[in-house]
């Protein structure tokens, strides 16, 4: 056999096993390669996305005295209890009586929505003032309360000279929730 002949299947044999051993890694290297690229757009997809949550965070500490002023005036329960002290309060620190708490009705406001209205009665007793000083703090509240209706039952008895006459007063608010 020619030298040439054997120089060149030798050749031929060392490009086969080149090629039969060489050719996966390069296949495979090439396949990692296209995993990588994939992985960097999803990270650089990640880390945009984690700066605009970062973004919104802030955002959201920016308005946070807000959004506790809201939700002060929309409370996500509704808590019959702490409307009820809290009216209580408010008549006794403004000079009337709390006799009694009527009917009271939650319902949603529209129909799929989630605000729901707070519908409650209740008997005052008490001076015009002490009322008119009552419907204010009312106003300057944080929760919305709304009044309603308003009757005003005068005393059945004359009341003396220089003391304020005490009437009995009945009032239909509606407050809210979410």
């Amino acid at each position: 056999m020619p030298k040439t002949l054997i120089i060149f299947v030798i050749f031929l044999v060392i490009i086969g096993l080149g090629y039969t051993t060489l050719w996966p890694n390069y296949q495979k290297l090439k396949s990692l390669q296209g995993l990588l690229k994939e992985r960097v757009v999803e990270l650089k997809s990640l880390e945009e996305y984690f700066s605009s949550l970062e973004k919104n965070l802030q955002d959201i500490k920016e308005y946070s005295d807000s959004l506790a002023i809201i939700n002060v005036a929309l409370p996500s329960e509704p808590s019959i209890p702490s409307l009820f002290m809290f009216l209580q309060s408010k008549a006794s620190e403004n000079g009337l009586i709390l006799r009694n708490i009527g009917q009271f009705s939650i319902a949603p406001k529209e129909e799929g929505k989630k605000l729901k209205e707070i519908n409650i009665g209740a008997e005052l007793a008490g001076s015009y003032s002490s009322l008119k000083n009552f419907l204010s703090a009312l106003e300057k509240t944080e929760r919305i309360i709304d009044v309603e209706e308003f009757s005003l039952t005068p005393p059945a008895e004359k009341t003396p000279t220089g003391s304020e006459a005490i009437f009995n007063f009945n009032l239909k608010l509606k407050t809210y929730s979410y």
